[in-house]
């Protein structure tokens, strides 16, 4: 009201000066907290940084009072829209409100997860205000940056409630949590209904846009190419060199190769009936059996493991960091990597390794350890979904095979440094646990957000079968890692 009928300010200088100071104050802000949460971390189990709080005496719980305050200093912010006459969406004012209020009721409570929050919130506000500083002096920064931030700012939002949902689980098993219950419902109300609103905000900006045909080195994508279903759309990208069997692939002839793959899925289910049958007869007689001595193929086998999953996180990483660099980031789920590069060969790799990922069991069964239900239902719902996906040149894959690939680099290496008898931390053993965990919640909502974009109409390399599929799949072991979690180390 303040403005009807006024003409909008310019206020390009004061906006530069206040979106820069608050990215300075942010950035150390990020550096002091995050030098007591290393400390926390990497001194103590992870479960600590959220059962104890900072210390009183130090810098962290000074830059923790100086997040509180800064939320009546970033109220600003309203103003300088208010003034400059943009839009003010119901999300900006309900967020540094509530915001507001929750901050000091857990300042007031000493809150031990606070660490978690307030480092978060500087991280992304670092970056956030940075943006919006050059952007005020009047430079063009790549949509994909703003996409980036906000998606950040929506991870921290889902991260939110999974903090409090684990503080929640804590406080009901009698642990000491320094959180109380008051705060925790707050905490976990305002969490989930920020974790809504930036999904939307996130949906309506970056998601509801039609697909167009760029050019990028003189090349236009998504090109086409027949053999997997009706057509498959992919992005063109060639790599600079090419290793080992590579250049065999990049002189194969695809559209040959995709016809084979579709016709041999007889194959892989067949092998899973046999696993299945056989991981059962051994889960019931091993008990007859001695337990053998493995050491040096067990170390053998997960170096081999770790070798390789180590080199297909640089080759998919490539291609990977090429079209979210080069792309709009919603095209890493919509079209898939160029099926003559080496992207589609160790994507074909990562399905074949999940054959030999079953060696994995005869291992458990001969060396007598227990054979658990999350164990064998991962190895075998794996091999099934891969050569689905596979078959239908599943685009948001990429992904998929990416993070496995990261993820079991560092499971395979750890279990090639136990097996050589060198003795870990816990906490690693846990980092890596918290790893496929999330893992498992990334793919969960890179499905919502696949199946969004089809409900859309936008073109995405995925069917509905095989994202059903998908979904369910990484339900199942979103809870399935979150239980043995818990279990685990909790």
């Amino acid at each position: 009201r303040v403005m009807e009928g006024r003409l909008a300010l310019n206020l390009k200088w004061p906006l530069v000066i206040w979106n820069s100071a608050l990215a300075v104050f942010s950035m150390i802000g990020t550096i002091r907290m995050g030098e007591e949460i290393i400390h926390v971390v990497s001194t103590y189990p992870i479960i600590d940084s959220i059962s104890y709080g900072l210390d009183p005496y130090q810098p962290a719980a000074f830059w923790g009072l100086c997040f509180a305050f800064s939320k009546f200093f970033e109220l600003v912010d309203t103003i300088f829209v208010v003034l400059r006459k943009k839009k003010l969406i119901f999300l900006h004012w309900y967020h540094h409100a509530i915001v507001l209020v929750y901050v000091w009721h857990a300042v007031k409570d000493s809150t031990a997860a606070g660490r978690w929050f307030v480092f978060m919130n500087y991280f992304v506000h670092s970056l956030m205000y940075a943006y919006y500083a050059v952007s005020a002096v009047g430079i063009r920064l790549p949509r994909s940056l703003c996409m980036t931030i906000t998606f950040l700012q929506t991870a921290q939002m889902f991260i939110g409630v999974a903090i409090s949902f684990i503080v929640f689980y804590c406080k009901m098993e009698g642990m000491t949590v320094q959180h109380t219950y008051e705060n925790l419902y707050f905490c976990f109300a305002i969490y989930v209904s920020f974790a809504v609103l930036f999904s939307n905000f996130f949906n309506k900006s970056y998601l509801k846009e039609e697909k167009k045909v760029y050019t990028v080195n003189n090349s236009t994508y998504p090109c086409v190419i027949a053999g997997h279903g009706n057509q498959m759309y992919y992005i063109p990208y060639e790599y600079s060199a090419l290793i080992g069997p590579e250049s065999w692939w990049h002189d194969n002839d695809q559209a040959r190769l995709n016809k084979k793959i579709n016709k041999s899925q007889i194959i892989p289910i067949l092998k899973e009936e046999t696993y299945l049958v056989i991981q059962a007869y051994w889960r019931y007689t091993v008990h007859i059996a001695i337990a053998y001595n493995l050491r040096w193929p067990l170390i053998g086998w997960n170096v081999a493991l770790a070798v390789f999953s180590l080199i297909g996180t640089v080759r998919m990483g490539e291609e990977l960091v090429h079209v979210v660099r080069t792309h709009p980031l919603i095209d890493s789920i919509s079209y898939s990597p160029d099926p003559d590069q080496p992207a589609a060969l160790w994507a074909f790799g990562f399905a074949l390794s999940k054959f030999f990922e079953l060696m994995d069991t005869i291992f458990v069964v001969l060396r007598k350890k227990k054979l658990i239900f999350l164990h064998w239902y991962h190895h075998a719902i794996v091999l099934v979904y891969v050569w689905h996906a596979i078959k239908d040149g599943t685009a948001a894959g990429r992904w998929f095979i990416f993070m496995n690939y990261v993820v079991h680099s560092l499971m395979y290496t750890y279990y090639a440094i136990t097996a050589a008898g060198f003795r870990l931390p816990r906490r690693l053993s846990m980092t890596i646990t918290t790893l496929q965990t999330t893992q498992m919640f990334i793919g969960v909502t890179i499905s919502f957000i696949v199946f969004y974009c089809k409900l859309q109409g936008m073109t995405v390399q995925h069917t509905y079968e095989n994202l059903y599929f998908c979904f369910a799949i990484y339900v199942s072991f979103a809870v399935l890692f979150s239980d043995f979690f818990s279990n685990s180390y909790l």
